[in-house]
């Protein structure tokens, strides 16, 4: 008795660490970056400092507040991975591996290939799978 294995990684998308790092580098010095991390009052914080900080530099003291706002810049570039990190185990979202196992019983492989099938169409009923994974699944199981 032989035993086939099919594995599907599911990876729902939350934060993305590539995207939270662009808009850090861009747009980090205004704290936008916060928002899209949806720490809303920090990203207010760092965004309020260089406003208040343009403002008053004529006073001699808006280049402290500017200065600090950069320096928090500084920091977020090792902060940003956690906090993307974070948002992301807020949300629930995590990599999760499904395995199908058929077990070969002497008879034909279309029989294989129907309890695959019925296990994927199942799999994307109860949400797991989206339809697009579905399909190339399905292409690749009917080619077999």
């Amino acid at each position: 008795m032989s035993t086939n294995s099919t594995q599907i990684s599911i990876a729902p998308q939350g934060k993305n660490m590539f995207a939270a790092y662009l808009i850090w580098f861009f747009l980090g010095g205004l704290g936008i970056h916060r928002f899209y991390l949806g720490r809303m009052k920090t990203g207010a914080s760092i965004l309020a400092l260089n406003i208040v900080g343009v403002f008053t530099l004529p006073l001699g003291f808006g280049i402290v507040l500017i200065a600090a706002a950069w320096i928090w810049w500084l920091a977020d570039a090792y902060f940003t991975q956690a906090i993307v990190t974070e948002e992301n185990a807020k949300l629930g979202i995590q990599t999760s591996n499904i395995t199908l196992h058929t077990v070969s019983t002497g008879q034909k492989s279309e029989d294989s290939a129907l309890d695959q099938l019925s296990k994927l169409a199942d799999l994307k009923d109860r949400g797991v799978i989206n339809e697009t994974e579905f399909e190339a699944k399905k292409a690749q199981l009917m080619q077999s």
